[in-house]
């Protein structure tokens, strides 16, 4: 179970042995000439990266993890929306037919993402399904904006929508570029 609180996801206390999955959702560079290839992703960064860790031990509001190679194996960007979260652990796991299994919506700081861990044995009768509840789409122009255009970049608010969100940011990130 989860709530979200002022920080974010709030899953309780953390624990020796819990899972964590660390992912970091954004840092790719594009394209951001106004042309066809607007857009186009130039280099990954770390945008994608991921990786499971245990906790080893927890004092006051320090979190030490047992990863499978005596560290976090990739370097996060904290500015690049890097997710934390709890994954939980079953012995075994059964989606009942009827029953969901599903992510809070992203919102540009967690959500998105259903990761479990499931030791031996798992029967979905039911669903996961995180449809709609990834990267947000691009605002739509409030201004109209609905004769041809050539362009694909452009500062003015009639000319069409905003980017949507991926992995290179989202509206303030496109806005700086």
């Amino acid at each position: 179970n989860y709530h979200s609180g002022p920080g974010g996801m709030v899953f309780g206390d953390l624990r020796p042995g819990d899972l964590l999955l660390s992912i970091q959702m954004a840092g790719a560079s594009i394209e951001t000439m106004d042309g066809p290839g607007y857009g186009a992703t130039i280099a990954l960064n770390s945008a994608g990266l991921y990786e499971y860790v245990t906790v080893n031990r927890v004092r006051s509001r320090v979190v030490t993890v047992n990863p499978p190679c005596g560290g976090l194996l990739n370097s996060y960007l904290s500015s690049a929306k890097v997710q934390v979260i709890r994954v939980p652990q079953y012995r075994s796991l059964r989606i009942s037919p009827g029953a969901s299994v599903t992510a809070p919506p992203w919102n540009g700081r967690f959500g998105g993402i259903v990761a479990l861990h499931v030791n031996d044995e798992i029967t979905i009768e039911g669903t996961i399904d995180v449809s709609g509840r990834g990267f947000r789409g691009g605002a739509r122009s409030g201004a109209g904006g609905g004769q041809f255009r050539t362009d694909f970049v452009s500062s003015q608010q009639d000319f069409g929508a905003e980017k949507g969100e991926g992995i290179a940011g989202y509206q303030e990130t496109y806005d700086l570029q």
